[in-house]
């Protein structure tokens, strides 16, 4: 990390720790990515020696040690497919599907899957993660998200895929997996975050970047939702310090 770098993230630091107020949230700009430019940046950053690589090795490992041997995995809002197929070629034993509303999205992941020669082992589909649990698979174990709940336009669409995780968790018993971005308290922050971590990737990246903090979930919007699972053990936790990550596990 460079000495710029280094000062830009001291400074986040400070003012994350130091406001009060949370940062109003801005949905994104649009619900389904499918502009090219955007689709081929976020697809290069989760190839082999990208920006998402360290985010998709710890999400791989807490997914890992979540889902049993041979088990069948749901990934809700999978983009192009490539935390999956990092996810496959990790866990080779386990079945994975993944949806995602965008059309452009999935036709890179199937391009993705197929050139990893993975299409026995992960099916991609166009899906809404809010209405799924009809069709979920009687065996599955696990469903997850990836950097996918800020995607949702509005509270009630959040309270509607946890709504259906609950349904399919009555109908198979699964657990449920998250990992996804808090949303900052100062303006400054999301302008800040792809200076500070992603500073040599495309704009379209670096904008994707910004924006995604800007329309994700504080922790509290979150827990708040999450007693939906009520009936369930619920480990809900924040990364220290730089609170601008969380994770949830609900069995």
């Amino acid at each position: 990390m460079r000495f710029n770098q280094l000062i830009n993230l001291s400074r986040m630091l400070y003012i994350e720790n130091t406001t009060k107020d949370l940062l109003e949230r801005v949905p994104e700009p649009d619900l389904i990515m499918d502009n090219s430019k955007s689709v081929e940046a976020f697809d290069q950053q989760g190839s082999p020696g990208g920006a998402l690589i360290p985010i998709y090795k710890y999400c791989a490992r807490a997914i890992s040690k979540r889902i049993p041997k041979n088990g069948t995995l749901l990934d809700l809002g999978s983009g192009s497919g490539q935390f999956l197929i990092y996810l496959a070629h990790k866990r080779p034993d386990i079945s994975i599907t993944g949806i995602d509303l965008s059309d452009a999205m999935v036709e890179r992941g199937n391009y993705n899957i197929e050139k990893n020669n993975l299409s026995h082992q992960i099916t991609l589909k166009v899906a809404d993660m809010t209405s799924f649990s009809q069709h979920v698979d009687k065996n599955l174990n696990l469903i997850t998200s990836v950097f996918s709940l800020h995607h949702l336009p509005q509270l009630s669409d959040l309270n509607k895929c946890f709504l259906e995780v609950h349904l399919a968790k009555s109908h198979t018993q699964c657990s449920f997996w998250a990992f996804d971005h808090i949303r900052p308290k100062h303006p400054s922050t999301p302008d800040l975050f792809p200076i500070v971590f992603t500073p040599q990737t495309p704009l379209e990246f670096r904008e994707d970047s910004k924006n995604s903090l800007k329309a994700s979930w504080s922790y509290e919007e979150v827990s708040t939702q999450l007693h939906i699972f009520k009936d369930c053990k619920v480990s809900h936790r924040q990364l220290p310090i730089l609170r601008l990550y969380q994770t949830f596990f609900v069995v």
